[in-house]
Order: structure tokens, then C-alpha cells, then sequence
């Protein structure tokens, strides 16, 4: 992406600027629109550069009282010295073009001012400019009339300046309301503008952009960013040029730590030569690659429009009220009850710090300033599986609506994802509930509730004031620094994260434990009897056992005893090779029983799952990619090689957690085999057990429920 720079005179002095289309500046800040000009010169650098070399000059403008005297070779001098310590890794011709002798300036002045440049002065008294003697008129592309209601020619018969720029503004103000909260490339607005059926805008989009930037509706940023570890201290202020190569030299130089703009990592960028910006080493990031390709030169749009604080108009009803039409049992209500108290806290704590955001004149700061030093909170559901996680956070997605603001579940999973919406929509049918997953047909939609995959969330950032992360201790979001870092960006300041896990990270864990992370425990399942505690069956390996062609009596007694009662069985296995050759094993010793396998390998997984909870196959040997989300009413577990070094207690626990979470079976059977008991299957246990305990203390079990099984 190619753009100009330029520095702007206002009353408060020189400030810079960076521009995707120069005309819409010029009309920003030199044409007074029944009033005075917001500025009163602007000097525009005539060469393009791209985005990652504009934004770089940018960073180090250094405004001079010499300014106000210098003409055409003195504005030349400054930009080209600038200038020179940012393209040297360019390729010789476009070093070339931007080298001193090349460079042109345009110097353009307010109506009201006096000129001050013998070359570049203001033609007329006229809201439209020329530069020197060419009839450049410094106004918008040309719109089709037909397709946007807006006249053809900014110029045409009977049409009026202002109605033309008002009718920018709206457009402008449209699109940057249609992108409010997300960080889209080039091409993804391009698509966006599509699906929102404004094909039209499509050919205006960098004046509309523009216009937004000025306005502060929009930010513009480079597809990578660089950070120096010495860019703590101010460069002077020079009256002298000639020093400031140097200066700009060695911090250029300094040690330069890049990122991708739009995920935020560090690792995983690869530079090569470039067409486009003609660097000689132009980074891409391969880390989010999979959502487009973000590139040292490839401009990213970042929607900075937000809503009003609606909270002081929103009705909202009793608390207990709001709380009990949900239907829940005890144990969801009171964490409910906990992370709407959180909530509550923390709005609370950001509007004293919004108030104390007031200037000395009594008016508030822009919305922007203010927003940025609003803190986001975090509170974890801690729910044992099967606990309703899902009923338990409709309360808060309400709270959060009737506050005007806008909600997102991200879970790890496409099926999860298709499978919460009917939900979602149900509980709130007055709603917009909009889906995002690769391919999806709402990707670039807007909705008051927003259901999406952790890899859409790059897409986003400051868009959700309640952010609802489920499975937060699952693969991909888990251990992936990546998609943590764009799940924390899409919380608007003064958000807050909701985490839901069954097994959460040890290090969150530890946070609960000092007192760092606010949370709520849910130790029982919404039937209120206890969970299922593993018992352990001393077995040789999976491998030995095929390998001899044989299995441990006392767990085919225990499998023969489960299909007998009519329990449907997940058989875990550590290695995907195995499943195959088990399952063949197990139609010998359970004959007249349909068992089936799967793995992340096999392409019928999914329709290997719904015939397993049509009871169409009773046994279903699977790997750990079944762990989660998936609920069958009547089933018994069985992990084997439950000491493999791939299974860590969450794990283990997840998968334990698939027995007993039907109210008519909550006592459903769990079996650790293994040679060895080992760590994991010891606080795998220890867990299950310390909940258990939780539950009965808290009284949140039925009556006699801890007499039907053991509670521990």
C-alpha cells in the first residue's frame, strides 16, 4: 500500500500526517466549513511511499519553529533527511527516486491566509485549490449516481459543495460503523463492502477511509510493526537539519524487534523481496497466514467507532428476578449470581475512572484517550463438566445487552460454534446471533451476539464488551500465544473476559489460589449428583495386549457389564494407529455388539458420532479429539494406557467427564487401565474428588444423592 505524508500547520502548531488520498486532507484541514480552517498550510511530500515507511516517519516527526520559514528546498531537505535511514534496505531504484534531488513538495495555504511560498500558493478565493498552474482540483473521485444516491461529478450542474462532502461524511461514517471493532486488510473491506451490498464504495474506499481517519473513526497501520528498544528517549527539537540524518540513523539502526500487526507474533515471519514497496526485505507473517496474508506493506484498517454509554437509559430489572427466570440449580445460580457482582464491580470501577477522565475545563477527553485507560476485567467459571456452563452464562450475555453493549462466545470448535446458535437464538430471540468459522456465510455480519472460533477473532479488535471464552484449556487456544493475544484484543477497554473450563491451566489455577483471578466454582452437575470417581484396573499396555491378541479379563467383564445395562462406551486410546486394530480385538470378545472407531485421521468422524448418539454403535473407540463436546445420555469410559505421557490430567478429567452427565444415569462407570499409576491419574482423581467435596459441603447435592455413590 502505497501513501503520502505531510505536515499540517495548525493553531497548535506542526503536526503530521499520513494519507491514503491528500485531497480529502486538503479539504480537512484547509477549507472552513462556515467557520475557520482547522489549519491554516499544508505541505505534502510528493512521492509515494509505502505504508511501513510513511508510519515509521511519522513516528519521529520533530515539529521546529524553523518550520514556519522554510519554503520548497528547505521542506525538501527535512523530508529527504528523514527520509534516508528508513529506505536503506530498499532496492537502488526506489532508494533512488527518494533521494534528495528527486523529491517535490506541495505547499498549499488556507483562503484566509496570507501566501507565504513564492511557488505554491492558493488560486482564488475558492473552496477547491490548484497547485501551482496545473488545474489539479483537490476534491473526491467521481461516484456513480446511480448506485449511491451521490452526484456524479463533485462538480456537476446544480450540485453543491457541502452537499457533496456532507454525503462523504455519511458514506465514510457508514463504513467505519460497519467495521466498528474490526481490523480488516485492503481485501477483507473489499469483501466486506460486497456483502453489505456497497459495491459502489468499493472504487471511493481510500477517500472514505480517510476521511474516517481524520475523524478519528478509523486507524490506519502497517501489516507489520517494529518496536526499538531505545525509542524511550524524545529526539530535540533541531532548528538545524543537517543533525537530524544521524540521529535518525542510529535510532533506525537501533535493535528492532518486529511483530504482524494483525496477530501480534513475534515468530513464525519470513522476508523476501518485494514488487509492491520495492523492499529488499519485506516480512510476512506465516502464523496467521491461513486468514490472508498480513505483509510488511499491506495497510490494515482498525474500526475505532464505539457506542455511547448506554447503561444510565438501560432498564434493568431486579437482579434476582433477572436471575431466576433462567431456570438454574443452585450451584449455576450462585455463579451467576458471583460474575454479575464481578461485572457490576468493574463497570462501576471504570465509570469513576471516566469521570476522573475529566480536563481541567470541565469537558470530558475524546472517547478514544478515555477508553484507553479504562482496565478490562477477567473472571473464570470453574464448572466441572456436564455443570451447564451454557445456561449459566445467559444471564450475563442479558446483563450485557440490556447495558448496550455487545457479546462474544469463542470456543475452539466449528461444531461447538453451529451447535450453540440454536441455543443462543432461543434463549434470546429478540437478538442478532451471527456464527463465524472458516467459511462462514456471516463472516463479515454484525450481530448483538457474536459465536465464533478462536482463529476469527484476528479479525477483530476492541469489538465485544463482554468476551465469553470457552474451553479456554483446549487445543488450539491452549499453550497458542497467538490466539490468546487477538482473544485478549477483541475486549473493548472496560470489557470483561468470562473463561469457562472444566481443567483450568495450572497457572490460572495458581492466580485463583493467590487471590489474583476473581471466580466462581461450580462443583456439581446440573442433576446434583456427585461425579463419577475413576476406578483403576492394573493392565498391560495397548500395545502388549495387541500384540498378543488378547485382553484383560476383569475389563472385558467390566465392558460386558456396561453393554449389558445398556451403556454406550467411549474406549480412549493414546496412539491413533491403535484404534483400528482394537477395535477388530473387541468385535472378537464382545461379539453381536456394532463398535466402530474414529480419530482426528478419519474422515467419517462425523457421522461415526451421531450414529454413536443414535445408539446406532454401542462402542466407539476414539482418541482424545472426542475428549470434548460430545454428550451421550448412558455411558461408561474406559481409557486405556491411561499412564501414556499424552494424557496430563486435564485430560484425563475431561474424559472422565463424559460418564454420568444424564440426570437418569448420573452414576455412570469411569476406568483408568494402565501398568503404572502415575501423577496425572492422581490428581486427575484428587480433582474429581475434591469437587465432590465442594458440592456435598455447599449442599448443592440432592438429598441421598452422596449415599448412591461415593462421594470421596
Amino acid at each position: 500500500m502505497q501513501v503520502r505524508i505531510y505536515a499540517v500547520r495548525t493553531e497548535y502548531g506542526w503536526h503530521s500526517g499520513i494519507t491514503v488520498d491528500w485531497r480529502i486532507d486538503v479539504r480537512y484541514w484547509l477549507a472552513g466549513e462556515g467557520s475557520l480552517p482547522r489549519g491554516s498550510k499544508l505541505v505534502v511530500l510528493h512521492q509515494q511511499l509505502p505504508i511501513q515507511v510513511g508510519i515509521a516517519v511519522l513516528e519521529h516527526f520533530m515539529p521546529s519553529e524553523a518550520m514556519e520559514r522554510w519554503g520548497e528546498q528547505g521542506w525538501v531537505r527535512y523530508f529527504a533527511d528523514i527520509l534516508s535511514p528508513c529506505v536503506e534496505e530498499f532496492e537502488e531504484e526506489a532508494k533512488r527516486r527518494l533521494m534528495q534531488e528527486h523529491l517535490a513538495v506541495a505547499i498549499i495555504e488556507a483562503p484566509y491566509s496570507e501566501p507565504t511560498s513564492k511557488l505554491f500558493v492558493m488560486e482564488e478565493q475558492k473552496p477547491m485549490y490548484r497547485v501551482a498552474e496545473q488545474s489539479v482540483a483537490y476534491a473526491t473521485t467521481q461516484w456513480d449516481a446511480n448506485s449511491s444516491g451521490l452526484p456524479a461529478s463533485f462538480l456537476g450542474e446544480g450540485v453543491s459543495q457541502a452537499g457533496v462532502w456532507s454525503a462523504l461524511h455519511a458514506d465514510a461514517y457508514r463504513i467505519a460503523y460497519g467495521i466498528r471493532g474490526r481490523l480488516l486488510l485492503d481485501e477483507e473491506l473489499i469483501q466486506f463492502l460486497r456483502d453489505a451490498g456497497a459495491e459502489h464504495l468499493i472504487a471511493s474506499r481510500y477517500s472514505l477511509i480517510q476521511w474516517g481517519w481524520l475523524h478519528g473513526w478509523v486507524e490506519l497501520r502497517a501489516g507489520m510493526s517494529f518496536t526499538r528498544r531505545d525509542d524511550g528517549g524524545k529526539l530535540p527539537t533541531a532548528s538545524r537539519i543537517s543533525p537530524l540524518k544521524r540521529v535518525m540513523r542510529s535510532l533506525y539502526k537501533a535493535s528492532v524487534t518486529i511483530c504482524c500487526g494483525r496477530c501480534g507474533s513475534s515468530e513464525g515471519l519470513s522476508s523476501s523481496t518485494c514488487s509492491t514497496c520495492h523492499s529488499l526485505q519485506c516480512w510476512t507473517c506465516t502464523q496467521c497466514l491461513n486468514v490472508g496474508r498480513c505483509r510488511s506493506c499491506a495497510i490494515l484498517i482498525a474500526g475505532k467507532l464505539y457506542r455511547g454509554d448506554d447503561s444510565a437509559a438501560a432498564l434493568i430489572s431486579n437482579r434476582e428476578e433477572q436471575l431466576e427466570k433462567w431456570g438454574l440449580a443452585p450451584a449455576q445460580l450462585e455463579a451467576s449470581r458471583q460474575a454479575l457482582d464481578y461485572i457490576d464491580r468493574v463497570r462501576a470501577r471504570n465509570q469513576f475512572a471516566g469521570l476522573s477522565e475529566m480536563n481541567t475545563s470541565g469537558r470530558r477527553s475524546t472517547v478514544q484517550g478515555t477508553r484507553g485507560n479504562l482496565r478490562k476485567g477477567a473472571f473464570l467459571l470453574w464448572a466441572v463438566t456436564g455443570a451447564g456452563k451454557t445456561e449459566m452464562i445467559f444471564p450475563l450475555v442479558e446483563d450485557t445487552l440490556l447495558h448496550g453493549g455487545r457479546v462474544l462466545i469463542a470456543t475452539p470448535r466449528r461444531d461447538v460454534v453451529l451447535e450453540l446458535k440454536p441455543r443462543i437464538e432461543k434463549a434470546f430471540p429478540a437478538q442478532k446471533v451471527v456464527t463465524l468459522y472458516g467459511g462462514s456465510p456471516e463472516r463479515w455480519r454484525h450481530g448483538d451476539i457474536t459465536i465464533a472460533t478462536t482463529h476469527q477473532l484476528i479479525r477483530f479488535e476492541e469489538a465485544f464488551e463482554l468476551a465469553i471464552i470457552d474451553e479456554l484449556d483446549a487445543f488450539p487456544y491452549h499453550n497458542d500465544p497467538m490466539l490468546q493475544r487477538t482473544g485478549e484484543r477483541a475486549c473493548t477497554p472496560g470489557g470483561v473476559f468470562v473463561y469457562l473450563s472444566a481443567t483450568p491451566p495450572e497457572a490460572m489455577q495458581q492466580d485463583v489460589r493467590r487471590g489474583k483471578l476473581s471466580h466462581a466454582r461450580v462443583p456439581v452437575r446440573f442433576h446434583r449428583h456427585p461425579l463419577p470417581i475413576p476406578i483403576r484396573i492394573t493392565m498391560p499396555s495397548v500395545a502388549q495386549c495387541l500384540s498378543a491378541h488378547g485382553l484383560p479379563a476383569l475389563l472385558l467383564a467390566c465392558m460386558n457389564h456396561s453393554v449389558r445395562r445398556g451403556a454406550q462406551l467411549f474406549v480412549f486410546l493414546s496412539r491413533i494407529r491403535q484404534v483400528d486394530p482394537l477395535v477388530r480385538l473387541l468385535r472378537e470378545r464382545i461379539p453381536g455388539v456394532h463398535i466402530d472407531g474414529t480419530s482426528a485421521a478419519d474422515e467419517s468422524r462425523g457421522d461415526k458420532v451421531i450414529q454413536f448418539r443414535e445408539r446406532n454403535i454401542r462402542v466407539l473407540v476414539t482418541t482424545t479429539i472426542l475428549e470434548r463436546g460430545v454428550t451421550v445420555p448412558m455411558s461408561d469410559v474406559f481409557i486405556l494406557d491411561a499412564d501414556d505421557r499424552l494424557f496430563d490430567a486435564a485430560s484425563l478429567v475431561q474424559m472422565a467427564g463424559r460418564a454420568g452427565r444424564s440426570k437418569d444415569d448420573p452414576a455412570g462407570l469411569v476406568v483408568f487401565g494402565s501398568q503404572q499409576w502415575n501423577r496425572s491419574q492422581r490428581s486427575a482423581v484428587r480433582q474429581i474428588r475434591d469437587m465432590n467435596r465442594i458440592a456435598a459441603r455447599k449442599g448443592y447435592l440432592l438429598p441421598g444423592a452422596d449415599r448412591r455413590q461415593r462421594i470421596g
